[in-house]
């Protein structure tokens, strides 16, 4: 039998399928493969973030305790005696010195505590390289870090032991004013010892320290207060001497007076003093100024400097009796014024020391007539001079020869 064919639309189909079987064995030479298409898992992502480090010192602190807590597990975990932290985040100072002679690095911490009061107050606080703890420095109230006294934070030799001292203000607040005290702490061993002056200072303003000699001074600046409350108030100057292992007064200079009334003051410390002579010139001076403000007249409580006027020369009369000087045209001088109370006050004295001889015989006589219950009112209203001025002068405070 002869060989069988295909018919001819079966032969045709059989070559195109061996035709694509080729083209698959030859790996497509003809067109590049497709690139392979990954998409990845719902659950696939990057390489996951590293963990947060914990926050060991978080918000400054309300107390004392709670801030000596938080710092002590920073520095804990830290090789830093003043960690960046504890500076940007709680607004804290650090000084770095060998406060107990050790010959190891210690450091104090200056540390805001968050009350929520305008003024900016703290605690501090000692690590000692030795311990290792942190001590929390037995001041007398709240540490004032206002920014006037942060100078007062470096540590120096205020004690004259040779070491580095810590020296701080406290500062407590009524509802008024403000009353402040300086401590100056040295390691004396065993404990930190309180070596200033331990006086309580209104209004500090500013508060500094020299070295003269073999002497080591603080100087202490204050400023007047800002309520009408407390009367005509002023500056000044107080110096401590390092005496005795402490910190001592040693003289106050007021500020210049800006009011009569400090100006009579003023004449007053030296009538006491017995410096009669420069408390007749001051009597004579504030007298006759028309230039030293009226703190009553700005108050609404009427002629404060002629009620003032009429005491200088009531006081004026008495010095010039007291220095032994002929005293007759004082007296008329005072009595020409007419400033009812004080008018009377000098005819009483006047008669006194005329009668019965003597200014010791004239205070008596002016006493007398001060303490008659109907001049009391009008002695308290010739005084009325605020809180800060208290207490009001006795009759025998007027005339106390």
């Amino acid at each position: 039998m002869g060989s069988r064919r295909l018919p001819r639309a079966q032969a045709l189909t059989a070559l195109v399928a061996v035709l694509v079987l080729a083209a698959a064995c030859r790996g497509g030479q003809d067109e590049p493969p497709a690139p392979a298409t990954v998409t990845l898992s719902p659950t696939a992502t990057a390489a996951p973030a590293a963990t947060p480090t914990p926050d060991r010192l978080g918000p400054p602190r309300a107390t004392a305790q709670e801030a000596r807590t938080a710092l002590q597990e920073l520095l804990a975990v830290s090789n830093e005696a003043c960690p960046f932290a504890l500076v940007e985040r709680w607004s804290a100072e650090c000084a770095v010195a060998d406060f107990d002679g050790d010959r190891l690095t210690d450091a104090a911490y200056f540390v805001p505590l968050a009350t929520g009061a305008a003024r900016k107050t703290g605690v501090v606080m000692i690590r000692r390289a030795a311990a290792r703890e942190i001590e929390i420095l037995p001041a007398r109230g709240a540490a004032d870090l206002s920014r006037e006294l942060r100078p007062l934070l470096t540590p120096a030799d205020r004690s004259g032991d040779g070491r580095p001292d810590v020296t701080v203000v406290t500062t407590t607040c009524g509802p008024i004013d403000c009353r402040s005290e300086v401590g100056v702490f040295a390691w004396d061993g065993n404990v930190w010892r309180d070596i200033g002056p331990g006086q309580p200072l209104d209004n500090v303003a500013g508060v500094g320290f020299e070295v003269r000699a073999a002497e080591r001074l603080l100087i202490v600046r204050t400023g007047a207060l800002k309520t009408s409350a407390a009367g005509p108030t002023r500056g000044a100057v107080q110096t401590f001497v390092l005496r005795d292992g402490a910190y001592q007064l040693s003289g106050v200079v007021p500020d210049p007076p800006a009011y009569l009334y400090h100006a009579i003051r003023d004449a007053d410390e030296r009538f006491l003093a017995g410096d009669f002579s420069a408390a007749i010139a001051g009597y004579q001076s504030a007298a006759g100024s028309s230039t030293l403000k009226d703190w009553q007249q700005e108050q609404g409580k009427g002629d404060g400097r002629q009620r003032l006027r009429g005491y200088a020369l009531f006081r004026l009369a008495v010095a010039t009796a007291a220095r032994g000087d002929e005293p007759t045209a004082a007296f008329d001088s005072a009595i020409r014024a007419g400033i009812g109370l004080w008018e009377q006050a000098v005819m009483a004295f006047r008669t006194g020391y005329l009668e019965e001889g003597g200014t010791r015989a004239g205070c008596l006589a002016a006493i007398r007539y001060l303490s008659q219950p109907a001049v009391k009112p009008f002695l308290d209203e010739a005084f009325d001079y605020g809180y800060a001025n208290q207490p009001r002068p006795a009759p025998t405070d007027i005339c106390p020869l």
